[in-house]
């Protein structure tokens, strides 16, 4: 769902038909740790695999999982 957004935003800012919602996204992240900012954008937008996040900040993917949700709860 983030991705599609992110899409969605980049296309509209492309076009030329809307400049704020493109940084919707940007300013909601900005209200949130960053940490949690950093999980979603690299999970949710970036699509990057789980296994790989949870290896570089050396924690388990269950781990990344509760970070995650909680992430996205405070996003909320």
């Amino acid at each position: 769902a983030y991705m599609r957004e992110a899409q969605i935003d980049a296309a509209a800012q492309v076009s030329g038909t809307a400049a704020a919602p493109g940084n919707c996204m940007d300013s909601a992240l900005g209200r949130l740790r960053p940490e949690q900012a950093g999980l979603i954008r690299r999970v949710d937008l970036d699509e990057r695999p789980r296994a790989e996040v949870a290896n570089d900040l050396g924690i388990t993917v269950n781990a990344l999982g509760v970070r995650l949700h909680r992430a996205r709860m405070a996003l909320k």
